[in-house]
């Protein structure tokens, strides 16, 4: 590859000189303590660990709350029950299904607690069902003469004019 004459007189200087001394090295300083796993996970952590709640949903954050607040109440996440009294009171504070808003927000916390094992097995996935089957017993939404959907309907025909 082609360089510049200058970088080569650079080069053969530097290789003639006597390499500088290093620089000290530092004062040694305590390692960074590692993450336990508990806190290595945003959302959350070991298996034993509380969730921390999403900052977006309100439902989420007072579901994962309650869960905090019962596993704090039974000794802490390391107590044998501790986890289940958590998910017991998850349970308690999922939202109501009255309506497409509330059952949105129980959808939210039933994924959320899928994440952070309050619901095991196939609880998880026959509570959406259900969640599905409220939204599916709500009257249909009011629709806007406003609103229209774009991607199914076609413009109004046209009155020919003779």
């Amino acid at each position: 590859m082609w360089q510049p004459i200058s970088t080569y007189k650079a080069q053969s200087q530097a290789q003639s000189q006597p390499a500088a001394p290093a620089p000290p090295a530092p004062a040694p300083t305590q390692p960074a303590p590692t993450p336990s796993p508990a806190q290595s996970h945003p959302e959350t952590s070991a298996r034993d660990a509380t969730p921390t709640p999403l900052p977006g949903n309100p439902s989420v954050r007072r579901c994962c709350a309650a869960y905090q607040k019962a596993v704090t109440a039974h000794g802490g996440s390391k107590n044998p029950g501790a986890r289940d009294a958590g998910a017991e009171a998850y349970r308690l504070a999922l939202p109501d299904l009255t309506g497409r808003a509330s059952t949105a927000d129980f959808i939210a916390c039933i994924v959320k607690g899928m994440l952070i094992r309050v619901f095991w097995n196939d609880e998880g996935p026959r509570l959406i069902i259900a969640a599905k089957a409220a939204l599916a017993a709500l009257p249909p939404e009011p629709r806007n003469q406003q609103q229209t959907d774009p991607g199914n309907r076609m413009p109004p025909r046209r009155k020919s004019q003779k």
